[in-house]
């Protein structure tokens, strides 16, 4: 077949720090061509750069697949930021005039539901929790309604995502560098990150190029901080772990999906099987959704997104009978196989593993925050008899690395808190 004839259909995954697109062949299912853009998140950067990142990173897909966009049969697209049905359309018309021909059929998600359908093979029932530089938490019920929770940005404290990581973290250094609180090896951390010398310099770093994407950047500095002991940074994480646990809850209680059996799709950066914080975040979600089947993407998000076209446009005709990727409804026959999944361990793997390990038993013993999975998630499980001296300790856990929050009430608190009679840890 010349490229002349080609048919092909584009999955773009637009995020708080980056854009992927991939072109798939829809005879095929073979992906053509991949490319990379900056953030696309348009309650970071604006709608235009947003629309002109995603226009860009489609472009660009096309080209390494030696095709143009006079090849495209349709683009679906999942977007972070993307929370109201005017903001779908915005970005629906946007590309509709660029691509100036009415016979491409345009797809337009929250990033949220991409990732769900990645897990689950289609939009369909189940849960998605979503942790990268922002966090958000998608269920669909037996009706098909679509409950969210998170996801309101970093004006609305998006606890657990890699931002309120990487804010929390920045706090902490500027109380300990001030004396107005604990000495931390998050100073260090940060300086290194950052590259300065010394914290009063991080100033300087922090509002030369404001941005959401370079605060979150920062959680990995703050995991590795907790793997090796620091207690103010192993309180941060264990904080935001819980917020996240409590977002996947609310949204299995509002679906009616808590209590029976559903897939619970874990996504995003901060939650990649090598990292330790998809560990914690994993001995709360046993506790509080014990019913849940708990999954990770069968295929990269842009990969799902440009099979949810495909599927709409396709169905199980033409695409599943021809792709390699479609099955029933044109979704998944034979998915990829995950990178985390029956790989052999080199070195550097089996190091990481190790580090899981250490983090999970340091989770299980370190005294100076909390002792158990149970006292950290406690909260989200929905037992009123724990709930006020449960919220007392975690608020005393989570709000000692953030000035600010030490005046917020008991009522207005968003972090569930340990078990009652829980010893407390911090001072105020």
């Amino acid at each position: 077949m010349g490229s002349e004839d080609r048919r092909v259909l584009a999955g773009v995954d637009g995020g708080g720090s980056k854009t992927e697109c991939v072109v798939l062949d829809v005879k095929t299912g073979s992906i053509l061509g991949r490319a990379r853009g900056g953030a696309s998140n348009w309650n970071s950067v604006g709608r235009d750069a947003a629309i002109s990142v995603l226009r860009g990173t489609i472009t660009g897909a096309l080209s390494a697949a030696g095709l143009d966009t006079s090849h495209l049969a349709g683009v679906c697209a999942g977007m972070a930021g993307v929370d109201r049905q005017a903001d779908a359309d915005a970005v629906k018309e946007s590309l509709r005039s660029w691509l100036q021909n009415d016979e491409v059929e345009v797809l337009v998600y929250n990033d949220s539901v991409i990732a769900l359908a990645c897990g689950t093979g289609g939009p369909s029932r189940g849960c998605v929790l979503v942790i990268g530089t922002g966090t958000i938490a998608l269920g669909i019920g037996p009706d098909g309604e679509h409950v969210r929770a998170s996801g309101w940005g970093p004006a609305f404290l998006d606890g657990g995502s890699g931002y309120d990581i990487g804010q929390r973290a920045l706090a902490a250094v500027a109380r300990a560098a001030d004396g107005r609180g604990p000495q931390t090896e998050l100073v260090a951390a940060a300086c290194r990150h950052c590259g300065v010398e010394q914290a009063e310099d991080l100033l300087g770093w922090a509002y030369a190029e404001p941005g959401w994407a370079r605060i979150a950047a920062l959680a990995p500095a703050v995991l590795q901080c907790a793997e090796e002991g620091d207690s103010i940074a192993f309180r941060i994480v264990t904080g935001a772990a819980n917020e996240a646990v409590r977002a996947a809850v609310t949204v299995a209680e509002r679906s009616r999906l808590k209590g029976h059996r559903f897939k619970l799709v874990l996504s995003g950066g901060l939650l990649s099987e090598d990292s330790p914080f998809l560990d914690i975040v994993r001995e709360g979600l046993k506790l509080a959704l014990p019913s849940a089947e708990v999954v990770h993407p069968r295929v990269e998000p842009a990969h799902g997104a440009a099979l949810l076209i495909q599927d709409h446009l396709y169905g199980g005709s033409e695409a599943a009978d021809n792709s390699a990727a479609a099955g029933p409804n044109g979704m998944f026959r034979t998915p990829e196989r995950p990178r985390h999944h029956h790989h052999r361990r080199t070195p550097s793997s089996q190091g990481k593993q190790s580090r899981v390990h250490e983090w999970r038993d340091q989770l299980r013993t370190h005294r100076r925050a909390v002792s158990t999975a149970e006292e950290v998630f406690g909260g989200a499980l929905g037992d009123p008899g724990f709930e006020r001296g449960h919220e007392q300790a975690s608020h005393d856990m989570y709000s000692s690395s953030m000035p600010g929050l030490e005046a917020l009430s008991l009522s207005d608190s968003p972090i569930p808190a340990p078990r009652r009679g829980h010893r407390r840890t911090g001072s105020r």
